[in-house]
């Protein structure tokens, strides 16, 4: 039995790295402070800031492209973005994001959370706020309160076949006009 065997192709074009400082971001390049310009190497998720040291790599006719990021004197933020503007799809057993102090997730156009099994909301306090319709469909809905208190501007329904009201003390209707029957 002979096997195949095919040898590495050899390039004509040479490619080298190099480290260099960004002084310069636009929106599709990057200028280093050796008069280089780069573009952003699709490999490379963290965004580059002004007086970041970078690794580049120079293949001839392709250009240069930053790589990575070896170091950043202003540690205060990173900024994750895809160079081309994919979208981003991670694929896991299990994700976390965790902060400690804030978590902001936002979207200029839509934003779902779906769950096959549960959607768990663990606050101290939670505020929802609507611009426009706000619609809740459930097969089972229960709530326990210490106090609830509903505010409606104009009309206030409740509509089912049976309705139980109850309450241990004392129940108050108070209008100008009360309808029963």
């Amino acid at each position: 039995m002979n096997p195949n065997i095919h040898p590495f192709p050899t390039s004509t074009t040479q490619a080298y790295l190099l480290t260099a400082r960004v002084t310069e971001i636009n929106h599709t390049s990057i200028r280093l402070n050796n008069g280089m310009t780069a573009s952003l190497a699709l490999s490379c998720l963290i965004e580059p800031m002004i007086d970041d040291l970078v690794l580049v790599c120079h293949a001839g006719e392709s250009g240069c492209q930053v790589i990575q990021i070896l170091a950043r004197s202003n540690t205060g933020e990173v900024h994750l973005r895809l160079p081309q503007g994919q979208a981003l799809n991670i694929q896991a057993e299990q994700i976390s994001l965790i902060s400690r102090r804030k978590t902001v997730i936002g979207s200029a156009g839509e934003l779902e959370f779906n769950a096959l099994q549960s959607l768990k909301i663990n606050a101290s306090q939670v505020l929802m706020s609507v611009a426009g319709t706000l619609v809740q469909t459930a097969k089972t809905a229960i709530g326990q309160f210490g106090d609830l208190s509903l505010s409606a501007s104009h009309l206030l329904r409740l509509q089912a076949l049976r309705q139980l009201i109850t309450a241990k003390k004392e129940i108050k209707v108070d209008s100008d006009i009360i309808h029963m029957g």
